[in-house]
């Protein structure tokens, strides 16, 4: 009777010989192989970004040529028929957000810097003055107050970095924004779903940075040049009553 050991050595020796190891090794490749075709193909693979750009190359010429001069009067013709089905008071201001928020931004890429001076531009507009000091030396204005852009950027941990821009104001905190990103490309960053959900009244009350922001969304428009932070003086819009006391 054969020893334990012996059947052991048999039973190895068998495996080596009936084409056992070779498939074990078949199949170790074959799940290699998939395993990295899929990894190429993947949100941060070679092949994918390749792929990207040739569909790209192809349907951008298409959608340019596309015109929608149309469909916009259409659906400016049904907004108006909404808007006045419905009393509202402020007809005016909501058509002029959709006519905005319709409009296409005229590039794909734009800075930072170029959306903080549109930050700056809706804190001069909305600034509540209530609080600002009055100066009267050469002419009656407000003081000048400041804006600022703080810049989060924390790992992904399935890759790529996540942004969280903090638009704010000293002197007025309802005016501060937060915006969400992505990292599109390498040191580009992407808008997160900004503000998905739009009905008519919010239309009417919608300000012009988020409609700034959602037009940039809309357009998968890429913010580039992050840094850790801006800020600014702003000098506000408004003009301070003259007081004769």
């Amino acid at each position: 009777m054969s020893t334990f050991e012996e059947r052991i050595a048999k039973a190895v020796t068998d495996k080596l010989n009936d084409g056992t190891v070779e498939e074990l090794v078949s199949d170790a490749v074959t799940k290699a192989l998939k395993s990295s075709i899929e990894d190429q193909f993947n949100w941060k693979g070679e092949a994918k970004k390749i792929i990207d750009e040739k569909v790209k190359e192809v349907m951008t010429p298409v959608i340019e040529r596309v015109n929608l001069d149309e469909y916009t009067v259409k659906l400016d013709a049904v907004l108006t028929e909404i808007i006045n089905s419905t009393n509202l008071i402020d007809n005016k201001e909501i058509l002029g957000n959709f006519k905005s928020l319709m409009t296409e931004p005229d590039k794909d890429v734009i800075s930072l810097e170029d959306v903080f001076e549109k930050y700056k531009e809706y804190v001069s507009k909305n600034l509540d003055t209530s609080d600002l000091e009055v100066y009267t030396d050469d002419e009656l204005r407000y003081q000048n107050v400041t804006a600022e852009v703080d810049v989060h950027i924390r790992d992904n941990i399935f890759g790529g970095r996540f942004c969280d821009l903090v638009f704010k104001c000293e002197e007025d905190e309802k005016l501060t924004k937060v915006i969400h990103l992505y990292e599109s490309k390498s040191n580009r960053f992407c808008i997160m779903r900004f503000k998905s959900e739009l009905d008519i009244n919010s239309l009417r009350s919608i300000d012009e940075f988020d409609i700034f922001m959602m037009r940039l969304d809309r357009a998968f428009c890429d913010i580039t040049d992050i840094m850790e932070m801006y800020d600014d003086d702003v000098e506000v819009e408004a003009e301070p009553e003259a007081s004769w006391n």
